[in-house]
Order: structure tokens, then C-alpha cells, then sequence
């Protein structure tokens, strides 16, 4: 659902609870125009869609139980972020997007750490991101590699089984 409070601080994120709300407060809808409403909304939306939520937490764990891996824990943000501001360009266009990013960002207060708001994090690679053409999609070369790997793998298996078994009586 989405759920507009009366505040006059500008800000805008998703819950993930239940099946999720976007939370917007009354300062931002005012802030923006019905386009840019539109791809805010549509970033919010692809948070709960995409359960960004559940990549937080996996990485939250990671850093938990091996602090070096903090680093990841900003390029995770910020490329979450990314991918939602990527599924509002589609629904709006990437000029409204990046239109909406700003004026949010110029308008907004910082959001609690814990949430996926809107214009809290990034902003200049954000936008310069969605001021360049996407990228293009590079599954076509993914899946034959990712099947390589996996016939290496089984291969390798085979061979540690059947070395046990010569060596093991």
C-alpha cells in the first residue's frame, strides 16, 4: 500500500512488512510533479517487488561474521539503489527519473540507515547513471559460463569420488 504523512520534512522510502508500504510524506508528493511522482513511486515499489530488503540482511549477516567485508556493505546500497532507480526509468523515462532524483534529493532530510528511502545515498552516480544509456544485458554470456563452471565442478567431484575410492580400501 502507500501511506502519505502529513510532515513537513520531504522524504520517501518502502516497508517491507506484510506486502509492503511506501511511506511518502506529504512535503515530497508536494515537491514533486505527478511524473516524478510516478518514478518515485515506481522505485519504491521496485524495492518491495525485487525484496532489496532481503539482500540488506544477507549482507548485514556477512559483515556480522566477517567484518572486512564492510565495504560491501556501501556498493550493495548503492547498486540496489541503482537497480530501482533502472525499473522506474522503465516505467517513467529516464530524464523523469533522474528529474525526480534531484528535486528529491535537494528537498529531502536523511532517512533512518535502516530504510531504502528514496534520495539518501549517491546521488551524483545515480543520476550521472541515469543520465547515460543502460547497460546492455550481459545474461547471454552469463548462463554459458555459469554452465561451464557448473560441468567443472561435477567433473571435479567425480574425480575426488573416485580417487577416494582407490584410495580408501
Amino acid at each position: 500500500g502507500l501511506m502519505v504523512l502529513d510532515d513537513p520534512r520531504a522524504y520517501a522510502y518502502a516497508v517491507p512488512v506484510g506486502h509492503g508500504t511506501i511511506v511518502v510524506s506529504t512535503a515530497m508528493m508536494a515537491t514533486l510533479s505527478s511524473a516524478e511522482r510516478r518514478a518515485l513511486l515506481a522505485h519504491e515499489q521496485a524495492h518491495l517487488d525485487h525484496g532489496h530488503h532481503g539482500y540488506r540482511v544477507a549482507v548485514a549477516a556477512a559483515v556480522a561474521f566477517n567484518p572486512l567485508l564492510g565495504g560491501i556493505r556501501r556498493e550493495l546500497k548503492l547498486q540496489i539503489e541503482r537497480w530501482a532507480d533502472e525499473s522506474a526509468a522503465l516505467q517513467a523515462t529516464r530524464l523523469v527519473t533522474a528529474r525526480s532524483l534531484a528535486r528529491a534529493a535537494l528537498a529531502a532530510v536523511t532517512a533512518p540507515a535502516a530504510t531504502l528511502a528514496y534520495a539518501n545515498s549517491n546521488i551524483r552516480v545515480r543520476l550521472a547513471a541515469l543520465a547515460d544509456t543502460p547497460a546492455p544485458s550481459r545474461w547471454e554470456a552469463v548462463v554459458p559460463a555459469a554452465v561451464i563452471s557448473l560441468a567443472a565442478a561435477a567433473t571435479l567431484l567425480d574425480a575426488s569420488r573416485a580417487c577416494v575410492r582407490i584410495l580408501v580400501p
